[in-house]
């Protein structure tokens, strides 16, 4: 009797796994950045923009060549921001700090990633270059 009930319990947990759908696995914490970093944007889409190696940075703008317009930042006192994030969302835990501005087609733009050192100041890890 004793291996029926093993026999039904083991069937039982194995249709209720195949029935749960499977819990996402936790991304892993990602290392602070540190220079250099190679920015780049796909602007087939939002743009989205990425760095390599892949890293936690605190700090993104978006901003004219001459860095004479901000089109875009955000940062953050919590968590770390990871590369591919599309122009204009900003990730879980941050909050746009100015903008986003329209971004005008055939215009050039200059993204920099960076790291808080305290509240008023960042430390550049990655900068690049996209046109629109």
């Amino acid at each position: 009797m004793w291996r029926l009930r093993a026999v039904i319990s083991l069937c039982a947990a194995i249709a209720c796994a195949e029935a749960t759908p499977p819990v996402p696995a936790r991304s892993p914490a990602l290392v602070t950045c540190l220079p250099p970093l190679d920015v780049k944007v796909d602007t087939t889409g939002g743009p989205r923009i990425s760095w390599s190696p892949a890293c936690g940075a605190t700090y993104l703008e978006v901003s004219s060549p001459d860095n004479l317009e901000t089109f875009w930042i955000i940062r953050g006192d919590t968590g770390k921001i990871a590369p591919g994030v599309t122009y204009g969302v900003a990730p879980p835990d941050y909050a746009s700090r100015f903008g986003p501005r329209a971004l005008a087609a055939g215009e050039w733009y200059t993204v920099r990633v960076g790291v808080m050192v305290d509240e008023d100041s960042y430390a550049l890890v990655g900068e690049g270059r996209f046109q629109r």
